[in-house]
């Protein structure tokens, strides 16, 4: 038990790392995002969010976002797709699968939030 859970946990944070660097490295996507693009981004994704307006270009909440894809990266998710990740809220990490299935971060079975 105990031995293969921290060799899961060693590679999960190695995927976890990879992650990382491929995200914010000097190549990556998010090489020159800065705190004011995060807040234009957050604020773009709320109004269209209470307007009922989806964009395939933008994520919903860049934070959200950025946890689904590197949850998704760790193996951590037991559905994946773009389309979790870009349409995630904040409150879809909270939602019960059994009640919210449009809206959960659900992970795989095992696999627990805390």
């Amino acid at each position: 038990g105990g031995a293969s859970a921290r060799q899961i946990r060693t590679e999960m944070d190695a995927e976890l790392a990879k992650f990382s660097v491929s995200l914010a490295g000097p190549d990556g996507p998010a090489a020159g995002y800065t705190g004011g693009m995060h807040s234009v981004l957050s604020m773009a994704g709320a109004i269209s969010h209470a307007a009922g307006v989806r964009t395939e270009a933008l994520p919903m909440c860049p934070s959200a976002f950025v946890v689904v894809e590197a949850l998704n990266a760790a193996g951590a998710l037991a559905v994946t797709g773009g389309e979790q990740a870009k349409g995630a809220l904040v409150s879809d990490f909270l939602n019960d699968y059994r009640f919210h299935e449009e809206r959960c971060v659900r992970l795989r079975p095992g696999w627990r939030f805390g």
